[in-house]
């Protein structure tokens, strides 16, 4: 048998399928004591966001943990979210019935309710097809590096300080941020984002005409994209005020990203292996100016002190994200780092395969 025949045919039968040009449909199903509602967030104006009754009828027998399968099949959904409906509505009312802008221990208090969401995983909500993040091919290799990895265990009492906190220091107390969406390199949309107390304060939307001449001569340059970043801002200054950060990308990202949420690799680590045309054409988009942030001293200060610190400082820090008296211990802990041992040879295994 020739190898290299093998090896052809693995990369043809994991190549991207054609995307079409409409938009990935996900949908949403709300579990409550007697009934399952199904909602569709595609966002598109011909389907209706509520999504037939028949549907919920159907899955009301469908245990929790398989809601999200059954669901994703039942509504042909490329992405399905499961949800209980209480804990749901309940976060819902928690966000409604603050004032806005919110303060800054109204902010605390939701996040918390979040990631106490988000800790409930497979027992109040999931999602099919699972990312890789949430799976267990990413958390036992990260426990066995010595990082206990796991959003079960995250710790819902301190989290919501340091976003806080951490956002105030780092971005301040009122801010604004500016959005614009790039399409071969010309301005196709302007969003200002305006933020007091680390709240949304309010959202512009700006008219481009009036500012499209200004990336005229910024195609696929990043440093043309980063003067022209500049300019905008001292003009949108004389007019709308001013704009403390900038974030610029390209809508070809956007579409490269979804051709990779629709392929699977985002949900398949051996699927994730064999995209690296699409992987690279991504890079590209990049290092073209595909994302751009202005100004970028904090992040490139960042970097630099992050370069400098050991990879066990780093782990130091990253273990203050989980409940220390949730991290693994004994027996249970052997058995987790031999799969994650099992799983990183496996990997290596399949990328050198990959690269001859």
């Amino acid at each position: 048998m020739e190898w290299s025949r093998v090896i052809r045919y693995r990369r043809e039968h994991f190549k991207l399928k054609p995307v079409s040009s409409g938009k990935l449909r996900v949908v949403l199903w709300l579990r409550g004591a007697h009934y399952t509602a199904g909602f569709d967030l595609s966002g598109e104006a011909e389907r209706p966001v509520t999504l037939p009754l028949e549907l919920g009828e159907s899955l009301r027998s469908v245990p929790f943990a398989r809601l999200a399968r059954a669901g994703a099949r039942a509504a042909r959904a490329e992405i399905s979210l499961a949800l209980n409906a209480d804990l749901g509505l309940n976060l819902l009312y928690e966000i409604l019935s603050r004032p806005t802008p919110l303060e800054t221990h109204d902010s605390k208090i939701i996040l918390e309710k979040v990631f106490e969401l988000i800790r409930r995983f497979q027992d109040q909500w999931d999602i099919y097809p699972r990312p890789i993040p949430l799976q267990t091919a990413a958390r036992l290799p990260a426990r066995l590096l010595g990082w206990p990895y796991d959003i079960r265990h995250l710790a819902a009492w301190f989290l919501p300080g340091l976003v806080v906190d951490g956002a105030r220091y780092l971005l301040g107390d009122s801010y604004a941020v500016g959005l614009y969406a790039l399409e071969q390199g010309r301005l196709a949309g302007l969003t200002i984002l305006r933020m007091r107390r680390n709240a949304m304060a309010g959202i512009e939307s700006l008219p481009v005409s009036d500012y499209a001449d200004l990336f005229a001569q910024a195609p696929d340059r990043p440093a043309a994209v980063r003067e022209a970043m500049i300019e905008l801002r001292n003009r949108i200054w004389e007019r709308w005020g001013w704009v403390d950060y900038q974030v610029a990308y390209a809508r070809e990202l956007e579409q490269e990203l979804l051709r990779l949420v629709r392929s699977g690799a985002l949900f398949s680590v051996g699927k994730l292996l064999w995209q690296s045309p699409e992987l690279r054409r991504l890079g590209a988009i990049l290092r073209k100016g595909g994302l751009t942030i202005y100004p970028d001293a904090m992040l490139q200060e960042g970097a630099r002190w992050s370069g400098r610190q050991p990879l066990s400082q780093r782990l130091t820090f990253l273990r203050v994200l989980f409940d220390r008296g949730q991290q693994t211990r004994g027996l249970l802990y052997v058995r987790e780092s031999v799969i994650g041992l099992a799983i990183l040879a496996g990997l290596a295994v399949l990328l050198a395969w990959w690269l001859t």
